[in-house]
């Protein structure tokens, strides 16, 4: 027991002070008596570690909101990335479209151009050729 005690004097004189700041903050409201210089000095000295506790607190509160806030932000990111991954892709596939595309509207015009060059006109698509007249 004692070892117990040893090891958390701090935490139960705290306790201990705040209870009894806490009596006289109570009696003095229920008795009206507000000239009590012992309790006037026991408040005054037991501000300070009011002070300190309550911006634990505090700092408590604002650690554990802005640690939950992190945990629903990696998950959002984690969704993001996987969402401009996908995007990425899509536009790498769009660029080797529209470079096929390119490339193969160019191989139209310069078919084109060899058919005027020549003087023959493109043959209609889906068109059967017809024989030479020397092949019959």
């Amino acid at each position: 027991m004692l070892e117990f005690l040893r090891r958390n004097r701090i935490v139960l004189t705290s306790g201990s002070l705040l209870l009894i700041s806490l009596l006289l903050v109570s009696t003095g409201v229920r008795s009206r008596r507000r000239n009590d210089p012992f309790a006037t000095l026991l408040l005054e000295g037991m501000r300070p570690l009011q002070v300190l506790v309550s911006d634990a607190v505090g700092a408590a509160a604002t650690g554990w909101t802005q640690y939950v806030d992190l945990v629903n932000v990696r998950a959002e990111n984690e969704s993001l990335r996987r969402r401009v991954a996908e995007l990425e892709q899509n536009a790498a596939r769009l660029t080797e479209l529209e470079e096929t595309n390119q490339r193969l509207t160019e191989l139209l015009g310069f078919k084109s151009a060899l058919a005027n060059r020549a003087g023959l006109r493109p043959r209609p698509r889906g068109a059967v050729p017809k024989p030479h007249p020397r092949q019959r």
